[in-house]
């Protein structure tokens, strides 16, 4: 008896699935999921640095870095430290904590903060915003209620 019971539960209990969003931000004329390497040579000239991590190559330029994944050569990420740079939400590096929670409605007690409707995740240091990095891509979890028999 305890294992049907068990059995009806799972079957209609929510689960939670991953919803994959993508974003179409841009910074200085490059979009993230769009551009390549060549785009961002062509319009911002050589980079200062390259690094190589196990999934992605990040370029380093003097005001930004961007990532760019190893197997669909697109821009990932675009990782903005210029203060002059306002994003979607009115927000640049150097507003403070404060103003993202505003600008987002919501807290946060970590290091970060995620706008998953426009795809930006704000860094902080001391309660300033000291990066905004725009994403091509977040999961976004849901939850899902699935019945047996039904889809």
């Amino acid at each position: 008896m305890k294992y049907i019971l068990f059995a009806v539960l799972a079957l209609s209990a929510p689960f939670i699935a991953a919803e994959v969003v993508r974003y179409n931000s841009t910074f200085k004329g490059i979009q993230v999921g769009v551009s390549t390497l060549p785009d961002l040579i062509e319009r911002h000239g050589a980079p200062l640095h390259k690094t190589v991590n196990s999934n992605n190559v990040k370029y380093s330029f003097d005001r930004f870095q961007v990532t760019i994944q190893d197997k669909t050569g697109r821009f990932n990420t675009i990782i903005i430290f210029d203060p002059e740079y306002r994003d979607a939400n009115g927000i640049r590096v150097g507003h403070s904590r404060m103003d993202v929670e505003s600008a987002l409605d919501a807290k946060s007690e970590h290091e970060y903060m995620i706008d998953k409707n426009n795809g930006i995740v704000y860094w902080f240091d001391f309660n300033k915003v000291n990066r905004i990095v725009l994403a091509f891509e977040m999961r976004r979890l849901s939850r899902v209620r699935k019945y047996l028999g039904s889809e």
